[in-house]
């Protein structure tokens, strides 16, 4: 799994093969608009639950953005 910020788009790269599939606008309305970074990674796992995809996937992204949100603001 790959992901790649530009500027504040957010694109999930090489992960289809896993089977997730997490719409790229709604990620990147997040990072624009949300302050609060714990929010963000909330809402991001619940778009993994709500699609019911296992949690591994889940904490690997929330593992990737508490490792580079500051590198993102």
């Amino acid at each position: 799994m790959r992901i790649v910020f530009e500027k504040y788009s957010l694109k999930l790269v090489g992960i289809q093969s896993l089977g997730i599939s997490l719409k790229q606008d709604r990620c990147e309305y997040w990072i624009r608009h949300e302050v609060n970074w714990t929010n963000v990674v909330a809402q991001i796992e619940s778009a993994f639950f709500e699609q019911e995809f296992v949690n591994l996937h889940a904490a690997q992204i929330k593992n990737f953005f508490l490792q580079h949100k500051h590198s993102m603001q």
